[in-house]
């Protein structure tokens, strides 16, 4: 690592890739449209977009501000922006980004109904039961309908959200699809419906589109199971450094409120990274970092720049040595599971100080 670089995001373009392959084998008929949204689960929209362009049929993002940005560093994939629109004239900013809006609400369908712009081609979102966004499926027909009036409205799809993909266990996923399926089977359109969980695990939930998201980061979408388990491979490294290394007495106590005190004489490790750089101070006793191969447990309270780390087990370890706080060897979920967290939200949490660096060959070294 540079010396002057504290901490960097080394992102496996390798093992992106991988992870978009194994969805298009798992849906051979659909079209893949890549989320992109928060930065790219915090991988680097520009890094990650660029690395799969030529490997997706569109891209997603939430907001309008996003979908510019992803424009400018991707001149010719199709874009769409999820849930960003705000006013009747987001319209004419899609159009004159070449962004692909959803319409989730009547008063957006009204909106359309009264664009004059160049012709914009829209989704309409549908709530088959997550009680987030969408027209509700007895409003459907109306707002197609409606949508259809203005001839610079063109190549209208449809598309819903799943709330409980994740659990295997649950029929609700069913029932979303059998809503989905009977208020969109009578228009030629196409439609979208499956989410990372429901790309891997619910088959009939793939229509034309399918929207992998966690999964191409290398996060698992299924509940109770680890990513390598279903042949995902981790995007992000998330590295540092040790900034010091001490021996303290037993019985001394470490970090705010003292709650870890040293049993006997102890090696410890201050990590340069903490909470204002993405790592949760909510982190259970049990949480671990890689030293090399050596996984060393983390002590005291993570603070908002540095954390402490028991050295017992890495006798040559030292000021400068490299830290995986997460990547090859000790997956994000894991870490997550720590912290009483998911991995979609440690991912789309590193700050945005920290430096992203891609890697082709997946080795960690540039």
């Amino acid at each position: 690592m540079n010396e002057d670089c504290r901490a960097r995001a080394l992102i496996d373009a390798a093992a992106l890739r991988h992870n978009l392959a194994l969805a298009r084998r798992l849906a051979p008929d659909s079209k893949i449209m890549a989320v992109v949204k928060s930065d790219a689960y915090g991988h680097g929209m520009a890094l990650v977009t660029r690395s799969i362009a030529d490997r997706v049929d569109a891209f997603a993002v939430a907001t309008l501000t996003e979908g510019i940005e992803c424009r400018l560093a991707n001149p010719s994939v199709p874009i769409t922006v999820l849930s960003g629109l705000c006013r009747a004239a987001d319209l004419h900013r899609c159009r004159q980004h070449r962004l692909q809006p959803v319409l989730h609400s009547l008063e957006q369908v009204e909106w359309a109904e009264q664009y004059d712009g160049a012709p914009l081609s829209p989704w309409l979102k549908i709530d088959t039961g997550m009680n987030r966004l969408g027209v509700a499926p007895d409003e459907v027909a109306d707002a197609i309908a409606r949508l259809r009036r203005n001839r610079r409205i063109e190549g209208i799809r449809l598309m819903s959200h799943l709330a409980n993909a994740d659990d295997l266990d649950d029929c609700y996923t069913a029932t979303q699809s059998r809503r989905f399926r009977e208020c969109t089977e009578q228009y030629e359109m196409e439609r979208s419906l499956a989410n990372s969980a429901a790309l891997m695990k619910w088959p009939q939930t793939h229509f034309q589109w399918v929207r992998p998201g966690i999964m191409l980061y290398g996060g698992s979408p299924v509940r109770g199971c680890r990513a390598p388990e279903l042949g995902l491979r981790p995007v992000m490294q998330l590295e540092s450094r040790l900034l010091s290394v001490k021996t303290i007495a037993a019985g001394q106590p470490v970090g705010y409120g003292g709650t870890f005190v040293a049993p006997a004489p102890m090696r410890i490790g201050v990590v340069e990274f903490g909470y204002g750089d993405g790592y949760p101070r909510a982190i259970s006793p049990a949480a671990q970092v890689l030293l090399g191969d050596i996984r060393v447990p983390i002590i005291g309270r993570v603070s908002m720049g540095l954390f402490m780390v028991d050295l017992s087990a890495c006798g040559d370890a030292a000021a400068g040595s490299k830290v995986v706080l997460w990547g090859r060897g000790l997956g994000v979920d894991e870490v997550a599971e720590w912290a009483g967290s998911i991995g979609y939200e440690l991912l789309s949490r590193v700050g945005a100080s920290i430096l992203r660096q891609s890697t082709e060959d997946g080795d960690g070294e540039i």
